[in-house]
């Protein structure tokens, strides 16, 4: 059995740990790279003059941010239930 002073340490770290997921989630929209479309993100108008690599960069950028929030969401989630 857990002692309080246990039970106390735990909540904190899953407390430290909730407010760095949700900073890391609020950086990700901040950057842009979630919010509206690819020329939105990237503040350009058309694709037209982009290098393909350069558009397949910025669609990995914005796949994997959306990815990394699908799994901090998760994690939120399940130290939200531990609390």
């Amino acid at each position: 059995m857990l002692s309080t002073q246990q039970i106390d340490q735990l909540k904190t770290v899953l407390q430290e740990d909730r407010e760095t997921l949700r900073m890391q989630i609020e950086g990700n929209h901040e950057e842009g790279y979630l919010n509206g479309s690819a020329s939105e993100a990237t503040g350009k108008l058309s694709a037209y003059d982009n290098h393909p690599a350069d558009s397949g960069t910025e669609l990995f950028e914005r796949s994997k941010n959306i990815a990394m929030d699908e799994h901090h969401e998760g994690q939120l989630s399940k130290i939200d239930s531990a609390l």
